[in-house]
């Protein structure tokens, strides 16, 4: 995140970025819908969350200006399964 910015590319991270008094539910689907390209980090955990398919399913369903670009960026050698496999699978995953 800090690299990317420091490039003066601007990143929306959730826990960063939404404010106490915000409620997650209403800004996230705002935030993917506003953004250029939807990056996952992706390890064990984020298959395991509810939040992370919630969200892959958000960014696959954009359609409008152009289809939501999802980039997978693997930071442990795990492969997605069940939903998070489903909305990477014809995405190249990239290792870190």
């Amino acid at each position: 995140c800090a690299g990317l910015e420091q490039r003066g590319i601007s990143v929306w991270f959730s826990p960063r970025d939404i404010l106490p008094s915000q409620r997650y539910a209403d800004e996230i689907p705002s935030a993917i819908s506003s953004s250029r390209i939807f990056v996952l980090v992706y390890s064990s955990h984020a298959n395991d969350s509810h939040h992370i398919k919630n969200e892959l399913e958000l960014a696959t369903d954009r359609k409008e200006p152009i289809p939501m670009p999802i980039l997978v960026l693997r930071i442990e050698d795990c492969a997605p399964k069940g939903a998070v496999e489903y909305h990477t699978k014809p995405k190249q995953l990239l290792d870190a």
